[in-house]
């Protein structure tokens, strides 16, 4: 499948040029445009990979599961598209050892699988599927050596699963009791646009993960068996977004409770308690499209620690907001995007200390492409 480079822009701010290296202070824009209008794609994540390049994890408007790689320029590479046997693709990549991997599910009956992906042999395959374990929805590292995915048993709801280092499964642990599991999950989606996912902090001695729960979209604490700890339950149809956290048990969260967008930059978790969404007491963002994926992560700018809270505005951009990680405080808002709407998708920090944006953008209002943006950390510091 043929891709173009419809737009780049490489800002040069060193006086030397070299062919080879990709300067920290450089930053690109770059839409990859399909030939055919008929396609349409939604980013989902990204990874930079060991030559400083970057791969993006897709879906097509067919469902299929597309992989492109751009160079540490922006440029485009090489792209895949999976066997059709596969299909709805979920984040996060990970790395183990020289290649990468995610997982999707079997079009046939929705079993889990681990797809590999290889970057110098340009290949994608599948490598396990986890029989009896079906529709996943979020998979994440757990430590540097294991790894964590949520998945949705028809006939028990969320099963949280601890995946070892070479990918066999240590343990799984369901929560609830519920028939139907699926045909809930399916009619709560109808209208609602929620985020999954898991992750753990403390060292892994604390795990958490977001999906529905009977109770309603349930952000819950695990110990590092996955025996649940607590909970935050939504209020009044709400749900968590995203969250971020920090060594001294403390998180940022983005949320939606009582039909409004909220974000709190800084709060105790409290991963042995019972509370609400609406008790996190978070600062209101009325500017942010909350059926859209609002993320948080942590960075460091001239030494000191901040949080970076991301999403998509009612108007078609991106908004960036540095707050202290020290103090909570608002330090900097930066907008990104002009005439074609942007729709976030993820945001990662550079291995030489910038940050990526992956998002959609829709062009003349039709063609859904994929955007890749790259913001130098000069510039970042710039904006404090």
């Amino acid at each position: 499948m043929r891709f173009f480079v419809i737009f780049i822009l490489v800002v040069f701010t060193s006086c030397q040029k070299d062919t080879e290296a990709f300067l920290p202070t450089e930053k690109f824009n770059s839409i990859f445009d399909n030939p055919s209008e008929a396609v349409a794609y939604n980013p989902l994540d990204l990874i930079q990979t060991q030559d400083g390049g970057y791969l993006i994890l897709a879906s097509s408007n067919s469902q299929q599961i597309f992989v492109l790689k751009a160079s540490s320029r922006g440029e485009f590479l090489w792209s895949k598209t999976m066997s059709s046997a596969y299909i709805q693709p979920i984040g996060n990549w990970i790395r183990n050892q020289e290649n990468y991997y995610f997982v999707a599910q079997t079009i046939s009956d929705r079993t889990a699988v681990l797809v590999e992906v290889d970057d110098l042999e340009q290949t994608l395959k599948p490598i396990r599927e986890y029989t009896g374990y079906r529709r996943p929805l979020a998979f994440d590292y757990l430590n540097p050596d294991s790894y964590l995915l949520l998945t949705n048993n028809d006939t028990i709801g969320a099963v949280l699963s601890k995946i070892q280092e070479g990918f066999a499964m240590e343990w799984a642990r369901a929560f609830d009791k519920i028939t139907d599991a699926n045909a809930k999950l399916d009619n709560y989606l109808i209208s609602n646009t929620p985020q999954f996912f898991v992750g753990a902090y403390n060292n892994g001695a604390t795990l958490y993960f977001n999906t529905l729960r009977p109770e309603g979209f349930t952000f819950t604490f695990t110990d590092d068996q996955g025996i649940e700890t607590g909970r935050i339950a939504p209020a009044n149809q709400g749900s968590i977004n995203s969250i971020a956290t920090t060594s001294n048990g403390q998180g940022a969260f983005n949320y939606v409770a009582n039909g409004q967008s909220l974000f709190s930059p800084q709060l105790t978790l409290r991963n042995n308690d019972s509370i609400f969404s609406s008790e996190l007491n978070g600062e209101l963002q009325p500017d942010r499209m909350s059926n859209k994926p609002a993320l948080v992560l942590p960075i460091e700018l001239s030494t000191t620690p901040y949080t970076l809270n991301a999403y998509t505005t009612v108007d078609g951009r991106i908004k960036l907001s540095l707050y202290s990680a020290n103090s909570g405080k608002l330090s900097a808002i930066e907008y990104i995007g002009d005439n074609d709407p942007l729709e976030l998708a993820t945001i990662k920090a550079t291995e030489d200390q910038g940050i990526v944006i992956l998002s959609k953008t829709t062009i003349a209002g039709v063609r859904q492409r994929i955007n890749l943006l790259k913001i130098p950390k000069e510039e970042l510091v710039n904006l404090l």
